[in-house]
């Protein structure tokens, strides 16, 4: 059993990856090496996250070229206006969008467990600036055990090397599927990379 224990956790290891990591998408700023410092893990309202995006989408209905074929002014401009939004100081042209993590859960998560500062560290951001927004409960599937209890009639040879009908009781654990009603958050965190 031990050796079972330590070969799923050398697979964890090597596979696992946590809710952040999941749900991250290289930014334009990605590619840089691992920083060695403690970045800064702190939150923005969500609210200032859904009005830039609001405004990011209507300058681009606005627009007649695709977001990728903006000029270099416009991308300057929709990137202090991401800067401001995040509530970082000074110019947004000493800050690099490193990537950004973005998913929905109802487990629990806590930005301030040291996963996410991790996660920044690797991808070699300074600023790890997370936000919440609470979607409403949703159906979620869990796992209950169940314990069982029974007889089972088995035959036994005996010491005289007869055989006899043995009744021996048991006990066992399964584990039921139940759905339950939780809590959904949609979290999303953006990692930038002060210049050097």
């Amino acid at each position: 059993m031990r050796k079972l224990i330590i070969a799923v956790a050398a697979l964890c290891v090597a596979g696992c990856t946590g809710v952040w990591e999941r749900g991250y998408r290289p930014g334009p700023g990605a590619g840089k090496i691992e920083r060695k410092v403690d970045p800064v893990v702190r939150e923005v309202p969500w609210e200032r996250l859904e009005t830039f995006d609001q405004r990011l989408y209507e300058r681009s209905a606005k627009s007649d070229v695709g977001m990728d074929d903006w000029d270099s002014a416009t991308r300057a401009e929709v990137h202090a206006d991401l800067i401001r939004a995040l509530q970082l100081p000074g110019d947004a042209a000493g800050y690099t969008i490193v990537g950004e993590s973005l998913f929905t859960t109802t487990q629990r998560v806590d930005p301030n467990d040291g996963e996410l500062a991790a996660l920044a560290r690797k991808v070699g951001a300074d600023y790890a600036i997370w936000s919440r927004a609470y979607l409403g409960k949703t159906d979620r599937v869990v796992y209950r055990p169940t314990s069982t209890f029974g007889t089972v009639n088995r035959i036994r040879a005996g010491r005289d090397g007869r055989y006899r009908s043995v009744i021996e009781s048991y006990t066992g654990t399964s584990w039921t599927p139940v759905v339950v009603r939780a809590d959904e958050h949609a979290w999303r965190a953006f990692f930038v990379r002060r210049a050097d």
